[in-house]
């Protein structure tokens, strides 16, 4: 090989060796800024996702806290008090024992203020005992007497009127009948707990709806409740559960006693607080719509049991029409499947019991039924049931 051959090739050895370098360099450091400005961006993003959750999450906690706030004032004590008999022996068994009565303090439980008229809305459970005085304390320590006690004969509710108040009474929002309660929803309850505990605040979710329980107390229906894990203690009863708007949504009836985070609460709506105190006022005592049938509520057992034909997931199968009730009047029928209530849809979010008890006597309803996998529309009038 010549000697310029070598000279040559070493030459373009040496050149491509220093382009390399070159393009390396400058190729290394666009990488070196791309990562940097990666990092950068990466960075100053995760910086604004942080700040604006903990933004958030201040404004959530901020609204809860805001909620807790006005939801207390709405929330009161409801104390009985009763004779109770108590029996003193001597030590000594010298003398004789001595039975004397005495009035005491039984319980506290909790209700919640429902009008500017002094009504208060609470559990039957919490105020069935005939033989107590009830006493209403409110958050700031003010006491009324209670002078009635009207019960609902189904529902596990009652309705308390105290003497007119010194004071304003706040204005309840109740959530809207049409606003349906979501599983996951966040809500608070707040009432007594462990006896005197006043205004105790618990927050959860609601777990589920349309549940039912089992109970030996016959005369009363634990149905369609809302379940949550939000901690709800004895004499928590009678109490508010509501959404993080502040709305109530239910109130707090009972607990799981064989497992931990499952209570209950009896749902309630504007409609449904408006129709009782409306009652209470016209008749002196709580009176519900009647219609006249007995009726099953659809689900998927229910289609399979009664082999119903027709694609229908939600609603009430009617079982037996009474003779003689608006129901039979306007031609409804066993058999019938009833969809909807005045446009309300009928499923595990809006029974067909709490939709009729926002009712009242002389109301027209619209009924959206399917008899024999046709539809139809029936509209009737409402007819109260008064106990003697």
């Amino acid at each position: 090989m010549s000697k310029q051959l070598l000279v040559a090739l070493f030459t373009s050895l040496a050149v491509t060796v220093l382009w390399y370098f070159v393009l390396y360099n400058v190729f290394l450091d666009d990488l070196r800024y791309v990562q940097s400005f990666v990092s950068d961006t990466l960075s100053d993003q995760d910086d604004k996702l942080s700040r604006t959750l903990d933004n958030n999450l201040s404004l959530v906690q901020a609204w809860i806290i805001d909620t807790v706030s006005r939801v207390s004032s709405w929330v009161v004590s409801i104390v009985a008090t009763k004779n109770i008999q108590l029996y003193f022996a001597d030590p000594r068994g010298v003398l004789p024992g001595v039975l004397t009565e005495s009035q005491a303090t039984v319980w506290w439980w909790s209700g919640i203020y429902s009008s500017q008229s002094g009504y208060i809305i609470t559990n039957k459970h919490v105020v069935e005992d005939i033989n107590a005085s009830y006493t209403v304390i409110d958050h700031e320590w003010n006491a009324y007497d209670v002078v009635n006690v009207r019960f609902d004969e189904i529902l596990d509710f009652a309705v308390l009127k105290i003497d007119e108040p010194a004071v304003d009474l706040p204005v309840i929002p109740y959530v809207d009948f049409e606003q349906k309660v979501s599983v996951g929803s966040l809500v608070l309850a707040i009432g007594n707990s462990l006896h005197a505990l006043q205004n105790s605040v618990t927050f959860g979710i609601v777990s589920a709806t349309n549940r039912n329980l089992i109970t030996t107390d016959s005369d009363t229906l634990y149905a369609w409740l809302i379940q949550t894990d939000t901690a709800i203690n004895p004499w928590n009863s009678g109490g508010p559960l509501v959404n993080i708007y502040g709305e109530v949504i239910g109130i707090t009836t009972s607990i799981a006693n064989q497992g931990q985070g499952i209570g209950f609460a009896l749902p309630v709506s504007q409609a449904f607080i408006d129709a009782t105190l409306l009652s209470v006022e016209e008749y002196g005592q709580i009176v519900r719509p009647y219609l006249g049938i007995s009726y099953i509520d659809i689900d998927r057992n229910i289609v399979e049991q009664l082999d119903i034909q027709e694609a229908i997931d939600h609603g009430v199968y009617i079982e037996n029409v009474v003779d003689w009730s608006p129901a039979q009047q306007v031609g409804l029928r066993a058999w019938d499947i009833v969809l909807s209530l005045n446009g309300n849809v009928i499923d595990i979010h809006n029974s067909f019991l709490y939709q009729l008890y926002s009712f009242t006597s002389g109301d027209t309803i619209d009924l959206e039924i399917v008899r024999n996998g046709d539809p139809l529309t029936l509209s009737l009038v409402l007819w109260s049931w008064v106990q003697d």
